[in-house]
């Protein structure tokens, strides 16, 4: 497996770059998002990479930093989901996003990736919802990573009838320390909060 190449930016295209490693072009293809990090034409630059096999067609596909290459690969988990549908999410979602989007079972935001509908957005979340709620956090940044407590107040909610999504967003806008509050307490000021703005 081909974990990062190294080398010259030579050509930008659409969704795809050409690197010239050694005198080798190599055409990666790229999330449009990894564009905008790309250093200017003729400097050198590592991208991290997966390879996809399929009979005898060999593709590359890469990223700037293995958190994106993890959740390529995790998406490639999910059933009818196949390399060039994860490069659409990953081009309009960053990983973190993403995470967001699944724990909280927010359709909505799903559905505006281009290819992606409601049955497909469903799919995505029930097949690795589990999957993100056990991994580890280590990627995300202290902005966005959501605390224990936090996560079990959604949970909570949810069992009130509220959605994963609304909830996460009104937790978020509380005037207090997410991490030191109690589950009972966030729920609280969260009904409190929901209440206001019916």
């Amino acid at each position: 497996m081909i974990s990062y190449l190294k080398g010259i930016l030579q050509f930008i295209g659409e969704n795809y770059i050409i690197l010239d490693v050694n005198n080798i072009g190599f055409k990666i293809h790229i999330p449009t998002s990894v564009i905008e990090q790309l250093p200017s034409i003729n400097e050198e630059v590592r991208i991290k990479t997966y390879l996809h096999i399929r009979e005898d067609e060999f593709t590359l596909f890469g990223f700037m930093n293995y958190t994106e290459v993890d959740m390529f690969e995790l998406l490639l988990t999910v059933s009818g989901i196949g390399p060039k549908g994860a490069i659409a999410i990953l081009s309009v979602l960053s990983p973190q996003r993403l995470h967001e989007c699944i724990v909280t079972e927010d359709i909505k935001t799903l559905t505006t990736i281009p290819g992606i509908g409601q049955k497909t957005a469903k799919k995505i979340i029930f097949e690795l919802k589990d999957k993100m709620l056990k991994m580890n956090y280590t990627y995300l940044s202290t902005e966005d990573k959501p605390s224990n407590n936090t996560l079990e107040a959604v949970n909570v909610l949810e069992a009130l009838g509220y959605s994963p999504a609304e909830s996460l967003e009104v937790i978020k806008k509380l005037d207090i320390n997410l991490q030191s509050t109690s589950v009972e307490n966030i729920v609280k000021y969260a009904l409190k909060k929901m209440g206001s703005q019916i």
